[in-house]
């Protein structure tokens, strides 16, 4: 296992949100400074731990996450040819992309890409005061809570669903093509934490913003959102 981020005032790493090293070697963790640059430091790093893994043909499971698209808001393009925040943001966006890009093209060298799970996901949006909220944790406005999900499964035709899910759905769905004893503890997971909720609301998925400087919550289904301001 091996854990490549950003942790900018250890936000990750001592507690302030904790579980995210359980489980991960510390000798593979790696947390980058929080700079421009720190998306080609994760994925230089991330590049280095699979082709040691895949040489040595060992199982493994990485987390790379990419910080470059976050405020403050900085204009990466040649020139600095951006004028607004939300220019600048999509200038973050086009360098993340590159590094993804350079990361997916390098699991591919490394001939592992062709057993090898994919999954590309977002923790949030940003909001440019469409709804009222700057930046994320502002409101469950889709521009905060509609994110990209993309999974690349070997030997799976790909097809698009628009029907809406959640995160929180995605490891025990993987998980639940397992053959093994993985399979089984998958499936008690989802029917005793994810069923309840589903039944309780004619299977939304339910979206919770707890904590912050306001709450809210919403229901989302495939034709019908509902917001709630606690």
């Amino acid at each position: 296992t091996f854990w490549a981020s950003h942790d900018v005032g250890h936000v990750f790493s001592k507690g302030r949100i904790g579980g995210f090293g359980a489980g991960v070697d510390p000798a593979r963790l790696k947390l980058a400074r929080n700079v421009p640059e720190a998306d080609a430091e994760i994925v230089d790093f991330a590049l280095s731990e699979l082709r040691a893994l895949t040489s040595a043909k060992r199982r493994y499971f990485g987390w790379v996450f990419l910080p470059a698209p976050h405020g403050p808001y900085e204009d990466w393009t040649e020139g600095k040819i951006a004028k607004s925040e939300k220019e600048c943001y999509l200038s973050e966006l086009r360098y993340m992309d590159t590094e993804l890009g350079r990361l997916l093209a390098g699991l591919e060298s490394t001939g592992a890409l062709a057993h090898t799970i994919v999954v590309i996901a977002a923790d949030h949006g940003e909001e440019f005061r469409a709804n009222g909220g700057e930046r994320h944790k502002s409101t469950v406005f889709s521009e905060g809570t509609h994110v990209p999900l993309v999974a690349w499964i070997p030997g799976m035709r790909g097809v698009r669903h628009d029907a809406p899910t959640s995160l929180v759905y995605l490891f025990p769905w993987l998980l639940s093509h397992d053959q093994g004893d993985m399979r089984k503890k998958a499936l008690q997971r989802i029917e005793s934490s994810l069923v309840p909720m589903m039944r309780a609301t004619n299977d939304a998925v339910v979206i919770e913003l707890i904590g912050h400087a306001r709450m809210m919550s919403s229901l989302v289904y495939p034709q019908l959102k509902l917001n709630h301001n606690l």
